[in-house]
């Protein structure tokens, strides 16, 4: 859903608020996950080489489940602890980047504590490629 045109903020929330699942940018619309419903999954996306968890405690505040993806060739408390530059926070915020889908499978599947046949069920129907063979 595209809320850049402004929408109001009951639309807003009923959007967050009907959802089991929410994968997002990690930004200032993922604020919105203060209408979520408990159980509910926010999974936030970092682009590499930053790591700024601020909005997983309002998450688990509301009763959600905060999982987050970063690139793995980054330590997150190292980016955590470190003061970024604003240059830093500009590149950032200007990055293209691909997340593999099956880490955003695996995570949302380890959460929701399905098994590893309903997995390859989720990664089947997703399509992600065959060549697949993650583990939990």
């Amino acid at each position: 859903t595209n809320f850049d045109h402004g929408p109001m903020i009951r639309e807003q929330a009923e959007w967050w608020s009907t959802k089991d699942v929410i994968i997002a940018a990690h930004g200032s619309g993922v604020m919105n996950s203060v209408f979520i419903t408990p159980k509910t999954i926010v999974l936030q996306i970092y682009p590499p080489g930053w790591y700024w968890p601020t909005i997983e405690p309002l998450i688990t505040q509301v009763g959600g489940i905060a999982l987050d993806w970063y690139d793995p060739e980054y330590n997150p408390q190292s980016l955590k602890l470190s003061k970024q530059s604003k240059a830093d926070k500009i590149k950032a915020n200007q990055m293209n980047f691909t997340v593999p889908v099956k880490d955003i499978v695996e995570r949302v599947m380890i959460a929701t504590g399905r098994t590893d046949a309903n997995f390859q069920q989720l990664v089947n129907l997703l399509g992600v490629p065959a060549m697949y063979n993650g583990a939990f």
